[in-house]
């Protein structure tokens, strides 16, 4: 018997059996034989032809039932939506009534860190005093506590007299009791307190130290050697003081603070304000502090620690002093030095001066978040504040310095100016994440921090307002703690930023900087909403354009989301321009919970074109709401001019042309890409590439302006076009056009590739960011200078085990390169390590596995880690590295779908969900639409996600019908006559030698704690 194979892999083989007991039946001619092939051929191609051309359906896919008559499998019931829920806690009605306004507060804490505490280690004592102004007359006192044991007998009411506070009588309690849903307790007493007295409220308690979350009063610990050694710290934002003592804990009931801590001598307090008073009694040390201006409870704060100091005195007589364990606190010296410049810096650009005598900033050994901005005394986590440039990469010098600066900036905007209620917390900190930039170019002039605006903030904003389940509106209402929490969010932050960066794309820049100190000098101590600050600048624009900022910037504030601006060429001299609400997914629609100005927006317009030939200042017009197409002349203009909007990406909103346009810039790119600065160039890349996406223009001329990158130098434009590249990669990964698409970004980044290398020592910002950039695509898209030095630092690795040369930065790429061009040994060995490695190493491991070329391989990756039921993470890092690697898991998780329910539940339906993003045929749809019949009796969630990666492969095999042939057409004119430069001669031994002995050094000079980094811009730094 003999076997012929016929195609396919091998579990899709057929075998002919040519065995002479079978040669029996029906016999033809062998002429007609031959026609009946031919027809049958014919009549093959035709129905495939027509399977293709079909659309996917012209109605809603698979409702549950087929039609009458036809013979179709039923699909999963489509749930219905379900009706909005209500919040189980009702409508928020917590806030504090406005019979009662704090003035001051005296508070005591005692702190137990240590064993001979006893029982009592790691809790604290307290009492709390707060004087309080009666606006109203009431007999209701409403005070915050959460998670304090409150000692009831200590409660004391006091009627004070106003001019000698000392002089008091006792007010007779009536009844005690808590509203634990909102955090109250609840004090009646006999007597009314009456309108314009002043009264004070005392309470003992006692609580524990938290541990997790670190938030309150919380504890945390460091080792020196065998010693552990207990720290304790204060972090209140938002909702905190009210767990460490009993206050009126809302953001715009201001008042002072007298605090005095009891504490080991062993160990130094700090807080808000400087120390006033020093006693001991043998056993304890107790610490008095100045009393401190007006704040509100969440920006007090204090500590307990035995680190020692470095400190300077500022040209304005502030005490600035740095704070950290004995081993760090060299690194520490950079912070002292930039934080101490930028505080005066900010001193002198407010014309107001810091309200403090003194400034602290601690680096804590575990913290929350980045960093909070209490007022003389900021806490950091140390990677946020530490950096030694024997040690760190610069990225850690950038990310200090902008904290640093975040920080600093709240001292006016937040602490000195503050919110009313957290629906306005953009006003804090968009203003601390936007004005840094400006601090930050002060310093350091050479990184470019502009440029980096557009690669983080602004493409983080974008990204997330352009999704409507991220897509907030910057001002919206909060009560509860958990919607108050959400308020922390690229919203406030990022997309807050780039909407103060657009302000100059309608007012002068003396306007904005008048209008911001009239913000800050009449609002000085006091609480705004946003307003105040629409008002400050209308105020500071009265003598010059009399814009009426707030209605501008309403539907900017009030509702979520951006427009793309398409702008339409319709004569020479002439445009048409209109504004869509921009969705990166075709089929999304905007969220109904927040309310809306129907999507559309006052849009300032900057503008130029080629024969006017200048950039500064640009043109400029306004786009209104109300106006469905604006007419707008371009005077003197020829025809062959490309025009060109939103110079730099000032306006916070995306750009379209006429097909015509993007060719023009296309070619300006070509011929002289410096024409454009290069905000405005890397912004002209990633509106096309972005916009391309949903299909508001076809993605080949976003790619065609990709073709100067060749010769582009600048960090920014490739920082964009690598951040869009991985949709068209995904796109084109399963199709024959991959190759060409991979032969193209192999030439492109030679350049690049070539004048970056691999040295990551005494390199400066920008180019190390682009050292990172080129590595990690000259290595996926097959450089093979950069395969053989990952090869060689991996073989080295596997030579010595305990020790590996990989640089940090560029590991993940090194170790997928090394086994996608290795043998079994490289897998093996990864396989090997990974299951020894700390967390973080293991992670990089088993996402390098997947980057096999091996189907056996990666089938044992998938049989062995299904064994020890973690199935999932060998198909999620397998799936999207090639086109095998999709083939493999996909068949896997069908072959093994009802082992995988058994092991993940309904949770298994979104392994199979996971693959929709790269199905981008008709075939594909097929096989999700028989998964689902197979399925058909899947749970309303897994349906959910089941329609939902039905329309995600309906819309990618739309994209492709649109997209795929003039995106081959352009890869085989731009590559025909590409050579195709897989290497360039290189010293590569003495590269990786000299790498093995950069990265041993810094090692041996790394404290763990210090060399985990995160490249990724933190979005939660309070």
């Amino acid at each position: 018997m003999a076997s012929y194979d016929i195609g396919g892999d091998a579990g899709d083989r057929a075998t002919i059996y040519a065995d002479e007991k079978y040669k029996k039946g029906f016999f033809v001619t062998k002429r007609t034989a031959v026609l009946l092939t031919v027809l049958a051929i014919v009549v093959l191609a035709l129905v495939a032809v027509l399977f293709y051309f079909l659309p996917v359906s012209s109605t809603e896919p698979g409702e549950g039932t087929p039609a009458p008559g036809e013979d179709i499998d039923p699909l999963p019931q489509r749930p219905t939506d379900p009706p909005p829920t209500e919040d189980p806690r009702g409508p928020f009605d917590g806030r504090l009534p406005d019979s009662l306004v704090p003035e001051h507060y005296n508070i005591w804490l005692k702190t137990y860190l240590d064993n001979e505490d006893g029982p009592k280690q790691f809790t604290y004592e307290g009492v709390s005093t707060v004087e309080l102004r009666c606006e109203k007359d009431t007999d209701i006192i409403k005070i915050h506590f959460l998670s304090l044991n409150i000692d009831y007998q200590s409660v004391q009411v006091f009627h004070l007299d106003e001019e000698d506070r000392e002089t008091k009588h006792k007010i007779s309690i009536k009844n005690i009791y808590t509203e634990e849903i909102y955090d109250f307790l609840v004090i009646e007493v006999e007597d009314t307190l009456r309108s314009g007295e002043i009264y004070s409220v005392t309470i003992g308690y006692d609580a524990i130290l938290n541990t997790n979350p670190l938030f309150g009063y919380y504890l945390t610990s460091y080792k020196v050697g065998d010693e552990t050694r207990w720290l304790s710290a204060a972090v209140f934002q938002p909702n905190g003081a009210r767990m460490t003592f009993p206050c009126l804990d809302e953001p715009n009931l201001k008042a002072t603070f007298d605090i005095a801590m009891v504490h080991r001598p062993k160990r130094r307090a700090l807080a808000n304000m400087n120390e006033i008073a020093f006693e001991n009694d043998g056993d304890w040390n107790t610490t008095h502090f100045n009393r401190s201006v007006l704040m509100p409870t969440y920006l007090v704060s204090f500590s307990l620690t035995d680190f020692p100091s470095l400190e300077m005195t500022t040209p304005n007589d502030v005490l600035f002093r740095v704070w950290a364990r004995e081993e760090d606190i060299d690194a520490a010296n950079y912070s002292l030095y930039i934080g101490s410049a930028m505080l005066t810096f900010f001193e002198d650009y407010y014309s107001l001066p810091y309200p403090m005598p003194k400034m602290d900033m601690i680096a804590s050994p575990e913290f929350i978040s980045g960093a909070l901005e209490c007022w003389g005394h900021i806490l950091y986590d140390e990677n946020a504040m530490l950096y030694d440039p024997k040690v760190h990469p610069p990225t850690r010098q950038k990310r200090v310095a902008e904290i640093v600066a975040h920080e600093l900036v709240h001292m006016w905007f937040g602490n000195l100016v503050t919110l009313d209620w957290w629906d306005h917390l953009w006003l804090n900190e968009g203003f601390a994440t936007f004005l840094p930039y400006i601090a930050v170019e002060k310093f350091h002039p050479e990184w470019k921090i502009w440029d980096q605006f557009l690669t983080d903030d602004m493409a983080s904003a974008m990204s997330a307002d352009s999704t409507s389940s991220r897509s907030k509106p910057l001002v919206r209402t909060t009560g509860w703690v958990d919607e108050i929490w959400s308020m922390f969010d690229t919203m406030s932050y990022s997309k807050g930023a780039s909407v103060l960066r657009s302000f100059s794309t309608f007012l002068r820049n003396e306007t904005i900087s008048r209008g911001i100190l009239y913000y800050l000098h009449e609002n000085v101590y006091g609480n705004v909403v946003t307003d105040d600050l629409w008002e400050s600048l209308t105020k500071a624009d009265l003598e010059d354009r009399n814009t009426d900022v707030k209605e501008i910037m309403d539907p900017w504030a009030l509702q979520s989301g951006f427009p793309v601006v398409t702008v339409i060429r319709t004569a020479a001299d002439m445009v048409e321009i209109n504004q869509t609400h921009f969705l990166l997914d075709p089929n999304d629609e905007p969220s109904d919970e927040f309310p809306n100005l129907g999507f559309k927006w006052y849009v300032p317009l900057t503008y130029t074109y080629k024969s006017r030939d200048q950039f500064y200042p640009p043109l400029e017009a306004m786009l209104s709401p109300d106006t469905d197409k604006k007419q707008l002349r371009l005077e003197g203009t020829p025809q062959d001019d490309w025009v060109l909007f939103n110079i730099n990406k000032q306006g916070y909103f995306r750009v379209n042309y006429d097909t015509d346009n993007w060719v023009k810039l296309a070619e300006q790119l070509k011929t002289d890409h410096k024409v454009f600065p290069t905000q405005t160039r890397a912004s002209i890349l990633d509106d096309c590439l972005i916009i391309s996406q949903p299909g508001y223009v076809d993605h080949v001329y976003g790619l065609r302006l990709t073709e100067y990158l060749y010769y582009e130098e600048e960090y920014a434009p490739w920082q964009l076009v690598l951040r869009a590249l991985p949709f068209t990669h995904g796109m084109l990964l399963r199709t024959s056009e991959f190759g060409m698409f991979e032969k193209y970004w192999r030439s492109q980044i030679v350049p690049l590739y070539l004048s970056v290398g691999w040295n990551f020592t005494n390199s400066d910002l920008l180019d190390y960011y682009q050292r990172i950039n080129a590595i990690e695509t000259a290595c996926r898209y097959g450089n093979e200078d950069c395969i053989e030095v990952s090869k060689s630092l991996y073989r080295a690795w596997m030579e010595d085990p305990g020790n590996d040369p990989t640089p940090d930065e560029v590991n993940e790429i090194v170790y997928c390169t090394a086994i996608r061009h290795g043998g079994p040994a490289e897998w093996q060995f990864a396989y090997d390590q990974s299951k020894s490695s700390s967390p973080g190493t293991r992670t990089l491991l088993e996402n390098a596995m997947g980057c096999s070329r091996d189907s056996w391989q990666l089938q044992y990756y998938l049989e062995d880690y299904h064994s020890d039921g973690r199935s999932r993470v060998a198909i999620d890092n397998i799936r999207d590295k090639s086109s095998l690697g999709y083939s493999t898991a996909w068949e896997f998780t069908m072959t093994r779908f009802e082992e995988l329910l058994n092991i993940y539940g309904n949770s298994s339906f979104d392994i199979v969900w996971d693959f929709a993003d790269l199905m981008t045929t008709r075939y594909d749809h097929e096989k999700l639409h028989m998964f689902g019949t197979k399925h058909r009796d899947m749970p309303a969630s897994a349906a959910s996600g089941f329609y939902r990666a039905v329309e995600i492969v309906e819309t990618n095999i739309a994209w492709m019908d649109r997209n795929q042939e003039s995106i081959r057409e352009w890869l085989v004119d731009v590559t025909s006559n590409m050579p195709d430069v897989k290497a360039h001669a290189r010293a590569t031994d003495g590269v990786v030698e000299h790498i093995k002995t950069v990265v041993s050094g810094r090692r041996h000079q790394s404290r763990a704690s210090l060399h985990e980094f995160h490249w990724a811009k933190p979005e939660n730094v309070l």
